[in-house]
């Protein structure tokens, strides 16, 4: 074919008229006729704006090629096979226990790409074999998604409890929640919602009664009033969602009391510390403690006498006008 009946026939592809096509290169009407009819060829640039065009390689135009696009030709996904997803990229962020329950290590290990189409916040590598029977094994990695609890009763989830993680079948009863293992050879865990009720009563329902106590005798005075709250108060902690919530529970009780209080001269306020040199950080071997130093920016635990330091800030009367504020000391974690 020479190059004006291949020009029309791509025209009328696109359903253009020669009007319509000589609009788009600023050219005449007539000269796409005489394009059209071969009485005329157009230069270099004109034609190479035309091959973009109908995005079709030189060669074809001017009939030197059967082929209209050589690169779509060699990409084109063979018949009976699906073009390869979207990806994203995705953060592994450490090991969850298919087995005893191990310390969960929420550092970013790696970022790995996963389908767009699949719902997932982040991934964790398995270890252990507890949930074999569910064709998870040790090595396998899982897609995760944060959500504050299970869909349903049986739902496999990763589970945080008292520092340590467990990917198990979650059920949940009126009086305890039982994380079951998917294979014969171990015992299901077994938590009284008393444990929960617990963690509940103490970060948060705790704060509530004592404000409250507190407040009776503020009315005439006024006073200050001092949560220590947690950074995952604010951001929330993956696999430690009933501590997050408390946290940030109280978070929301600073704020909402402040406004309630501040017309009797009372201040609320809370605290909120990241990682810091306690007790509560010994299950952490040398190693571990090194990981999670790398990274905080200051690249070290902070210590109980520095969040004291801002606990004391806050009482002084140099602060009166501040209240309703979560301070964060957590030396640029979050």
């Amino acid at each position: 074919m020479a190059f004006g009946d291949i020009l029309k026939e791509l025209r009328i592809e696109k359903h253009l008229t020669q009007s319509q096509l000589a609009k788009c290169f600023e050219i005449s009407a007539s000269t796409i006729g005489m394009y059209e009819q071969n009485r005329r060829e157009p230069d270099f640039e004109t034609l190479e704006a035309i091959a973009d065009f109908f995005n079709v390689d030189m060669d074809y135009l001017t009939g030197r090629s059967a082929v209209k696009n050589k690169f779509r030709e060699l990409n084109k996904i063979p018949e009976g096979f699906s073009p390869p997803p979207e990806m994203v990229l995705k953060p592994l962020v450490g090991k969850i226990a298919c087995g005893t329950p191990i310390l969960a290590e929420q550092n970013i290990e790696d970022y790995i790409n996963v389908p767009k189409d699949v719902k997932c916040d982040f991934l964790l590598t398995c270890d252990g074999d507890s949930m074999i029977d569910a064709g998870i094994r040790s090595g396998d990695v899982v897609y995760l998604i944060k959500q504050p609890d299970i869909d349903y009763n049986g739902q496999i989830a990763a589970v945080r409890i008292d520092g340590e993680a467990t990917l198990k079948k979650v059920f949940k009863y009126q009086d305890k929640v039982v994380l079951q293992p998917a294979n014969v050879n171990y015992e299901p865990l077994v938590y009284m919602k008393e444990e929960i009720n617990d963690l509940v009563n103490t970060n948060l329902m705790g704060a509530i009664y004592l404000s409250k106590l507190a407040i009776n005798n503020m009315m005439r005075n006024g006073g200050n009033i001092i949560n220590i709250s947690s950074v995952w108060g604010e951001v929330g902690a993956s696999c430690e969602v009933i501590y997050s919530a408390t946290k940030g529970g109280l978070n929301l009780f600073t704020k909402a009391l402040a406004k309630e209080v501040a017309s009797f001269n009372i201040r609320v306020n809370s605290v909120a510390p990241g990682v810091i040199n306690t007790e509560m950080n010994n299950v952490l071997d040398s190693e571990e403690k090194e990981v999670l130093k790398n990274e905080i920016p200051m690249m070290r635990f902070g210590e109980a006498h520095e969040v004291a330091r801002v606990v004391s800030f806050l009482c002084e009367d140099k602060c009166k006008y501040l209240t309703g504020q979560i301070i964060r000391i957590d030396g640029g974690f979050i």
